[in-house]
């Protein structure tokens, strides 16, 4: 029995480390609500209900409100304008 419990134990202290990784990673990071994404994407209402449905950007809700993580909208519309600019 001592032995699966020193498993068990070791199992939860490397989950616990890499959930502090993870919350440290993110600590900063900036969260938009709908009305800024719509802003940076020029989009609609509809538009931005069917990108999240589809799972073509990614969301939380949070308190009820859809959040958008910044720095992976900046990613992905940085990495679509150098797609548009290897087409030209």
């Amino acid at each position: 029995m001592p032995n699966k419990t020193n498993k068990l134990q070791q199992q939860v202290f490397y989950l616990h480390e890499k959930v502090n990784y993870l919350l440290e990673k993110h600590e900063f990071e900036h969260w938009l609500d709908s009305a800024d994404v719509k802003q940076l994407l020029n989009c609609s209402e509809s538009t931005l209900y069917r990108l999240r449905k589809q799972n073509a950007i990614p969301v939380a809700k949070i308190g009820g409100k859809y959040k958008y993580p910044k720095s992976v909208l900046d990613a992905m519309l940085l990495q679509g304008v150098m797609g548009r600019s290897k087409l030209k």
